[in-house]
């Protein structure tokens, strides 16, 4: 499914990002939108994100076959025709090493839950065989190949995301395109990291943001989490090597904030032990007066 004609697209200043990750040990993509923006805000007085259209494209190595598409948020094509390889396109001079999915939500209205700036929402999984995993990507909108689906063939294949947000309150407001092209993990953790922490050594490595760091009473942990209720384990490690178990918990799907009380541990510097599942990361942070 993938909707035609993008001639009269016009869009709003409250901007949305695509985003892929991928568990190589269970061949598990997850597809995230990515907000610029926070509910709730002067388009939408609610706490929740809501919105009825919205399209997810992919580009994907040729011989690449997309499988077991799997809802989180919306209700998702689960069986999208793959496009590229046709006779028509070749005779456009598309790139041949690669072909799309354009992957469209059911209409109907659908509770993303809230929005806050850079914090991925999953929208829905899916697995995939032939090819390259690595090369699956975001179709982004300057890429030849929505130029010539437009142009040549009256297709818009680009990405699409409408949502209360996006547009004015008045009766007669039209709906305005939100998507802003792609995005990756790397990319917003680092925005979230600037916005959170005037610290210069604000870590921002793997999965885990610690800040802010030095710090006297606390510090936050914001954690990404790939799947719903995974086990989130926090220890804390003196230098010493002596561990002091805080927390475990289950974690929501997307960014897990957790904030750890040092008012009462010694100065200096200690290791924060984040697991996730089977996964461990290590922060090294210094309390300080």
């Amino acid at each position: 499914m993938f909707c035609i004609d993008i001639q009269a697209q016009t869009e709003s200043n409250l901007k949305t990002k695509y985003m892929i990750t991928y568990e190589a040990s269970k061949n598990v993509f997850t597809a995230w939108i990515v907000p610029g923006y926070d509910t709730p805000n002067f388009n939408n007085p609610d706490m929740d994100e809501k919105g009825a259209t919205a399209q997810f494209s992919l580009k994907v190595p040729r011989g690449f076959m997309l499988t077991s598409v799997t809802d989180i948020k919306g209700s998702w094509e689960k069986t999208p025709t793959k496009i590229g390889s046709q006779e028509a396109f070749s005779k456009a001079n598309i790139d041949p090493q690669f072909e799309y999915y354009i992957i469209g939500k059911t209409n109907g209205e659908t509770n993303y839950g809230p929005f806050k700036v850079e914090e991925p929402v999953a929208l829905f999984t899916f697995k995939g065989k032939g090819g390259d995993a690595s090369k699956v990507a975001i179709l982004d909108n300057d890429d030849p190949f929505v130029e010539i689906s437009d142009k040549k063939f009256s297709l818009n294949v680009r990405n699409s995301f409408y949502s209360r947000s996006g547009q004015s309150t008045t009766s007669t407001a039209k709906p305005l395109e939100q998507d802003a092209g792609s995005t990756s993990l790397k990319q917003v953790l680092s925005l979230i990291a600037s916005k959170v922490s005037k610290e210069k050594n604000t870590e921002i490595e793997h999965t885990v943001l610690a800040y802010p760091n030095p710090t006297s009473d606390f510090v936050n942990l914001k954690i990404f989490v790939e799947k719903e209720n995974a086990t989130i384990g926090i220890d804390l490690i003196n230098g010493r090597g002596v561990s002091q178990h805080l927390f475990k918990l289950k974690g929501i799907v997307g960014i897990n904030t957790i904030q750890v009380n040092l008012k009462d541990v010694r100065l200096g510097e200690y290791f924060i032990k984040t697991s996730i599942d089977d996964k461990v990361y290590t922060k090294k942070i210094l309390k300080i007066e």
